[in-house]
């Protein structure tokens, strides 16, 4: 069978959403690598792969007011979703495309599922109208979940935490197609040749919200600067994660740790930060994700980045020579304040994820503080906006730990600050 970016993306929707682990991001790489295609079918794929996750609800809502059937069965309701996300949301893939390759997707299965295909999507592009309306719905929970594609009992957790006037903004920005931003590394290039080198390439780029980081605007980037990428010019990171390291401002000659390291961004900005001078010990219990901490180290030029291969839990804090200036834990969470980017995130989350996830970030922030010296700083650091996971777990361990104090907190938001949502704690060792 042809492998066109279609089936590679259907393909993908259906590993997806039918796992706990796979992301979009990795199986589309190992898309590209098993299966040679031009560019544009690259940015097709990848295109269809997270639009149609990303508006699986939206679309779904479409579907069933267009069909006489209560459950459509797999795959044939992945294939509806793919060609609805042509129809309602790309106004650049002809109708008569999305509608043939679906049908021809169908076929597949049976002739009865090609024929329900067209009749569906044909009504839909009748339709070619992709709002939902508030009035077709009891409550506005159902709306935002139907429209933004969330689950409701993830809206009902964010009206708790931002009240109704910030609540539809925050579902619009996290369910927005994220932009491309990259922090320019100054062990390899200074900033205004960087950004020359971009403007030499045609690629467009505004100012982030943070000095050192850029937003491309370009949709081929990998293809444009992959020369001055494998020369480690920049890390593709996002102002939020730039501002925690600042928070944890390592300086050279210091000794950093910094646990759940991979894969490096954060690891190898203190190294810039510090100049390539000191320690930063960069740990993280993945092997394979270890491999690539290593690799983008040594492409950024960072040497004082050391990689080790541990579990935070389980290593020990030895006498003198292992206690750090200063300890960054970047915790496992739910990702709540990414979900633009891990868009699958929201359909494996469950809320009992919440409370574990929780009682995990606690005793790995109890393990760090051994690691500190006195009078040293350890931040804890997450991905999510879920006070749970946030100010909660802080809270406990202050309790826990007298001898610490938070020196600082910030938190941001997507459709406030315009980057990922991040939360992080400065706290400081008094003895």
């Amino acid at each position: 069978m042809k492998h066109t970016p279609r089936s590679i993306a259907l393909h993908i929707i259906e590993k997806v959403l039918a796992s706990r682990g796979l992301t979009v991001k990795e199986q589309l790489t190992d898309a590209f690598s098993a299966h040679e295609l031009p560019p544009r079918d690259k940015a097709l794929a990848t295109e269809l792969a997270y639009g149609v996750l990303r508006n699986l609800t939206m679309l779904d809502w479409h579907i069933a007011r267009c069909s006489d059937y209560g459950t459509i069965k797999r795959p044939v309701n992945h294939i509806l979703r793919l060609g609805a996300y042509q129809l309602l949301c790309m106004d650049k893939v002809p109708a008569y495309a999305a509608i043939n390759e679906s049908v021809q997707m169908a076929k597949r299965t049976s002739a009865k599922s090609a024929g329900f295909v067209n009749a569906v999507l044909r009504k839909i592009q009748g339709r070619r109208d992709r709002q939902v309306p508030e009035s077709a719905f009891p409550g506005r929970t159902g709306y935002l979940a139907a429209r933004y594609s969330f689950p409701e009992w993830m809206i009902r957790r964010w009206e708790l935490q931002l009240g109704g006037s910030d609540l539809e903004a925050f579902c619009a920005a996290s369910n927005e197609r994220p932009p491309l931003s990259v922090r320019v590394n100054l062990l390899r290039v200074r900033e205004d040749d960087f950004k020359k080198l971009l403007e030499e390439r045609g690629v467009a780029y505004e100012r982030g919200a943070h000095p050192l980081v850029l937003t491309l605007r370009s949709s081929v980037y990998a293809a444009e600067l992959s020369d001055i990428f494998d020369k480690g010019y920049f890390f593709v990171q996002d102002a939020s994660t730039v501002r925690i390291v600042d928070l944890l401002d390592p300086r050279p000659g210091e000794r950093v740790l910094d646990l759940c390291a991979a894969p490096g961004g954060k690891a190898t900005y203190c190294a810039q930060l510090m100049r390539n001078e000191g320690l930063v010990s960069a740990v993280d219990c993945s092997p394979a994700r270890m491999a690539l901490l290593r690799e983008n180290a040594r492409r950024l030029g960072t040497t004082i980045v050391q990689p080790r291969v541990a579990d935070a839990l389980r290593m020990r804090a030895e006498s003198g020579a292992a206690q750090f200036d200063r300890v960054l834990l970047d915790a496992p969470c739910s990702n709540q304040g990414v979900l633009a980017k891990r868009v699958e995130v929201r359909w494996r989350l469950l809320p009992a994820d919440i409370g574990r996830l929780s009682a995990l970030q606690l005793r790995l922030l109890c393990a760090a503080a051994r690691f500190v010296r006195p009078r040293g700083v350890l931040v804890y650091s997450t991905c999510s906006i879920d006070s749970e996971e946030d100010e909660s777990v802080v809270e406990k361990f202050l309790a826990a730990h007298p001898h610490y104090s938070a020196e600082k907190v910030f938190k941001t938001w997507p459709h406030s600050d315009s980057i990922d949502g991040a939360f992080a704690a400065k706290l400081v060792r008094s003895t």
